[in-house]
C-alpha cells in the first residue's frame, strides 16, 4: 500500500488492505469516507477488500458492501501472513468464478485458519472449511 500511486492511478481490479493502510492512503480518519475517497480517486474496476485483524472485514464493488463478522479464535500461533493469505485466496477464488462475496468469506477463512499455524500463510484446508461455515457477512449501506 506504500508508494503504490502511480499503480493505482492506472487502475487495478482489486485492492486489497488493511482499514489502518486505507485510511493513511485516502488521509481519511472515517472508513466509509475513505472507502469512497478511495473509489473516487483511483480506477478500482472489481474490489476493495479491507481486513482489520480480527475484527470485522469488508468488501466493497462500486455499486455493492459487504460486513463479515469473523469467528472467534482461541489460540492465535503466528498472524503473520493471514492477509497475504487472504489475497492469495481471494484471487484464487475470483479465478474460479466464485462469486466476490463468497470468494472473500474463503479468503478470510483462509486468512483466520492460517494464524492457528506457526508457519506463515500456511493452513489446514480442514479447519479452513470450519472456519469458512462460521463467518457470517451481509450487505451493507454504501
Amino acid at each position: 500500500w506504500q508508494n503504490v500511486t502511480k499503480t493505482l492511478l492506472t487502475g487495478v481490479d482489486i485492492l486489497k488492505i488493511n482499514v489502518n493502510e486505507l485510511k493513511t492512503l485516502t488521509s481519511q480518519d472515517d472508513m466509509l469516507e475513505a472507502v469512497k475517497r478511495c473509489f473516487d480517486t483511483y480506477p478500482i474496476r472489481m474490489a476493495l477488500a479491507l481486513t482489520d485483524g480480527s475484527a470485522n472485514a469488508f468488501l466493497f464493488t462500486q455499486d455493492h458492501a459487504w460486513r463479515y463478522r469473523l469467528p472467534d479464535i482461541d489460540s492465535v500461533d503466528n498472524p503473520i501472513g493471514a492477509g497475504d493469505t487472504v489475497s492469495a485466496v481471494f484471487c484464487c477464488e475470483i479465478l474460479k468464478r466464485t462469486p466476490l462475496e463468497w470468494a472473500y468469506a474463503s479468503a478470510l477463512a483462509a486468512g483466520s485458519a492460517s494464524c492457528l499455524t506457526h508457519e506463515p500463510a500456511f493452513f489446514d484446508p480442514t479447519i479452513c472449511e470450519q472456519l469458512k461455515s462460521k463467518i457470517e457477512f451481509e450487505p451493507i449501506p454504501f
